[in-house]
C-alpha cells in the first residue's frame, strides 16, 4: 500500500525574441547555447511530440536529425527540454529579418527543482536595423523637410519611398543587410534637386557605414538694374516678384552693384517688375517673366533697365513763341537750394536730366540783352516713378527801342544846314546866269 510512482518534469529552457520598440514577437532568431560548466556547445535532437531535446540526454539510438542552435518560432519562441543541470550562456547568431545581431551573452542556471509550471526563461529584445536620411541646407546645414528620398536594394530594385519630415529626416525601417543606394526623387520646396547617388551598408549588427547625409542648395536668382545708356549698376531699385497665381513671392531693393538676390523660390515661373526707380531715374513699367526648372537653372529675364528723369524747360518769345537761346535758368529744391543753373540752346531749350523725385523751383537768372528779363518764380514736380508735372515754360518780351533827345536835335540841325546849302547854291547858279544875259 501507498505510493509506488513517481512522475518527473523535464528541465526546460524557454528563450523569447521580442521587437525592442513594439514588443511584437519575431520569428527565425537562432541562438547557441553553451554549457559553462562544460565548457561544449549544446546539440539538440528532436524528439515526436516534445520538441527539441539536449542531445547528451537522450538515448543516442534516437533517430533524428540533430541540431546545435535554438531557432524561434511564430509566437517568437524556442524551447528546449531535458538540459543537463548547470550553467548555460546563450548568444543570438542570427537575427530576424530586418534586425540587429544582439551581442548580449545572456546566462541562465539549470536546476534539478525546477518547477515544470516555471520553466527557465530568457527575453530577448532585438533592435530593428534602421537607417534614417537627412536632408540638410548646405550652407547652414539645417534640415529640411519635404525632400522625397528613395532607397533601392544592391540589384537596383525600389526599397521604399520616403518624404523627409520636419527635422529634415526619414527613417527606412527593418533593412537585411547588404549595401543601399538612395537619391533625392524630389527636392524640397525652394532647393535645386542633388543628382548624386548615395551608398551605405548595413552591418549584421545593424553598424551602418557610409552615406546617410544629402545636402541641397538653396535656388538662387539674380536680377540686375542697369542704366539704360550706360549700363551702369543702379542701386536702390524695389523690385517685386509674383508667382503664376499673381500672389507677391518676394519683393526687395537692388545693392550698391545694382543687384537683387533671391533665394529659396520654388520651381516654377514668375514675372517681376520695378515698383520704385530709383533716385533720378523714371519707372521701368515694363513686367518681365523668369522660370526656374528643377536643376536650378534660370531662363528668361534678369535685368531692368531705366532712364533718367528728364526735365525740359523752354524759354520762348512772348509774342511770336520763338525759342530763345542764350538765358541762364537757375532750378532750386524744396529746401531752396541750387541744383541745376544752365543756358538754352539754339531752340530755346534745355533739357536736365537725373534729377530726384520731389518739388523744384526755378527761374530765369540771366535774359539775352534784345529781352527784359523774367523775374517770375515758376514751379514743376517730379513724382517717384519719374513724371514730372507744373511749368515748363518762360516768355520773355524784347527790350522796347529808345530814342534820345538830343541825338534828335542834333538831326534837325544837320537837316537844317544840308537845306540851306542847297538853296545857296539854287541863288547862285540864277544870280549867275541872270548876270551873264
Amino acid at each position: 500500500t501507498g505510493t509506488t510512482e513517481f512522475t518527473d518534469s523535464p528541465t526546460k529552457l524557454l528563450i523569447q525574441k521580442t521587437d525592442v520598440e513594439t514588443g511584437a514577437p519575431l520569428i527565425g532568431a537562432s541562438f547557441n547555447v553553451y554549457d559553462a560548466d562544460r565548457k561544449e556547445m549544446v546539440a539538440f535532437i528532436n524528439l515526436d511530440g516534445i520538441g527539441l531535446c539536449d542531445l547528451r540526454s537522450i538515448s543516442s539510438n534516437v533517430k533524428s536529425v540533430a541540431v546545435n542552435y535554438l531557432t524561434t518560432d511564430k509566437d517568437g519562441t524556442a524551447s528546449a527540454f531535458y538540459l543537463l543541470p548547470g550553467k548555460y550562456e546563450i548568444t543570438e547568431i542570427s537575427a530576424p529579418d530586418g534586425y540587429c545581431l544582439s551581442s548580449d551573452v545572456l546566462s541562465i542556471t539549470i536546476s534539478q527543482t525546477n518547477d515544470v509550471t516555471s520553466p527557465a526563461v530568457l527575453s530577448v529584445k532585438d533592435t530593428s536595423r534602421d537607417v534614417t536620411i537627412t536632408k540638410q541646407d548646405i550652407i547652414n546645414e539645417e534640415g529640411v523637410p519635404g525632400a522625397t528620398i528613395e532607397l533601392y536594394d544592391s540589384n537596383g530594385n525600389l526599397v521604399a519611398s520616403h518624404v523627409t519630415g520636419e527635422k529634415g529626416t526619414t527613417t527606412f525601417k527593418k533593412l537585411d543587410t547588404g549595401t543601399y543606394t538612395f537619391k533625392e526623387f524630389v527636392a524640397p520646396d525652394g532647393y535645386i534637386i542633388n543628382t548624386a547617388v548615395m551608398t551605405f551598408t548595413v552591418s549584421e549588427d545593424g553598424t551602418i557605414t557610409g552615406d546617410t547625409v544629402i545636402k541641397d542648395k538653396k535656388t538662387e536668382v539674380i536680377l540686375s538694374k542697369k542704366d539704360l545708356t550706360s549700363s551702369a549698376s543702379l542701386p536702390g531699385a524695389t523690385i517685386t516678384i509674383f508667382d503664376e497665381a499673381g500672389k507677391v513671392a518676394f519683393e526687395g531693393i537692388t545693392d550698391k552693384n545694382g543687384e537683387l538676390t533671391i533665394f529659396g523660390l520654388k520651381i516654377g515661373s514668375y514675372t517681376f517688375k520695378e515698383t520704385l526707380p530709383p533716385n533720378g531715374y523714371q519707372l521701368n513699367e515694363t513686367v518681365f517673366s523668369f522660370t526656374i526648372d528643377q536643376g536650378g537653372m534660370v531662363t528668361g529675364d534678369t535685368t531692368i533697365t531705366d532712364k533718367p528723369t528728364e526735365v525740359t524747360l523752354h524759354k520762348k518769345d512772348i509774342t511770336t513763341a520763338a525759342g530763345i537761346a542764350g538765358v541762364e535758368i537757375t532750378i532750386s529744391d524744396a529746401a531752396g537750394k541750387v541744383v541745376w543753373t544752365g543756358v538754352t540752346g539754339e531752340t530755346g531749350d534745355v533739357v536736365i536730366f537725373g534729377l530726384f523725385p520731389g518739388s523744384y523751383t526755378f527761374k530765369e537768372t540771366i535774359a539775352p540783352t534784345t529781352y527784359q528779363l523774367n523775374e517770375t518764380v515758376f514751379k514743376f514736380s517730379i513724382d517717384q516713378s519719374g513724371k514730372v508735372t507744373g511749368d515748363n515754360t518762360i516768355t520773355d518780351q524784347k527790350t522796347p527801342e529808345i530814342t534820345k533827345t538830343g541825338e534828335t536835335r542834333s538831326w534837325l540841325s544837320t537837316v537844317g544846314i544840308l537845306v540851306l546849302l542847297v538853296a545857296s547854291t539854287l541863288v547862285f547858279v540864277v544870280w549867275k546866269n541872270g548876270k551873264k544875259k
